[in-house]
């Protein structure tokens, strides 16, 4: 992957996850949903380019719109939970079957189209898991509180990939075993410390949500890894891809294991 990439993979969800702990705390449940539709969009386009799906404007569109839809259900319920996603995508499937019909007798790799459109949805919809932490009644702490375990697991495990030679966890890809276990570390640390400096969440609290989120970010980053590592240099288009889905995928996952770890220990 080129530097400059690798640094946007760095840049890019440090910059969303600031951007979403500045919104909780200045303009509340919808400040929040502004900022998950930004981080969605981009993401939607690089997911159907990494699954090389045809017919990409058409699900683009399908998906933006499910995807708004999603978040202004969140936005507009200050008992918003992740139940209001459910008909979302069942919604985003049916679409998804007439967008496929609607392209015509000529229309190519309809099941490989149709499974990125709802995969699509599902996987960035998982964002607005970040206005049902948002709702909850200590829900400003519980954002920041992950976010900053999100970006300490990103920041020092990334920069640690980088700067420690040695193998790799896929062949070729880019994460190593001890970029992910400071990964770790880093977040349980940041975790702690932020939720020791609000009352009402605690360090023990902030911790174990931390770890949640953790888990979850590390796992994600591997994941985009093994995918890129899996690619021939000859897919150009899905390759393109990598960059943004290594930069917003982890903040996105981030956002339903933040929710269960939130609703769990802060109600």
């Amino acid at each position: 992957m080129p530097a400059a990439a690798v640094a946007a993979s760095v840049i890019v969800p440090l910059a969303g996850a600031a951007l979403l702990a500045v919104s909780s705390a200045t303009a509340g449940i919808a400040g929040v949903g502004v900022v998950v539709l930004l981080l969605q969009v981009p993401l939607v386009l690089a997911w159907l380019a990494l699954c090389g799906s045809s017919g990409s404007a058409g699900g683009f569109l399908l998906s933006v719109v499910a995807l708004a839809a999603a978040d202004l259900l969140l936005a507009n319920d200050d008992q918003a939970t992740t139940r209001a996603l459910a008909p979302v995508v069942a919604l985003a499937l049916l679409g998804s079957f007439a967008h496929q019909l609607a392209r015509g007798r000529h229309r190519q790799a309809a099941t490989a189209s149709m499974a990125a459109e709802v995969s699509a949805v599902v996987i960035a919809g998982s964002a607005a898991c970040w206005l049902a932490v948002r709702a909850l009644p200590l829900g400003r702490e519980a954002v920041s509180v992950a976010l900053a375990a999100v970006a300490a697991a990103l920041l020092s495990g990334r920069v640690v990939d980088l700067a420690v030679p040695g193998p790799k966890v896929v062949p070729g890809g880019l994460r190593g075993p001890w970029g992910a276990v400071v990964a770790i570390v880093g977040a349980l640390g940041a975790g702690a410390a932020a939720g020791a400096a609000q009352n009402a969440v605690g360090a023990a609290n902030g911790l174990v949500m931390a770890a949640v989120v953790a888990i979850a970010v590390v796992t994600t980053d591997l994941a985009v890894d093994m995918m890129a590592a899996g690619l021939p240099a000859s897919e150009f288009r899905a390759r393109s891809a990598i960059p943004p889905v290594a930069g917003l995928l982890p903040l996105v996952a981030a956002a339903p294991a933040a929710y269960v770890a939130a609703r769990v220990l802060l109600g």
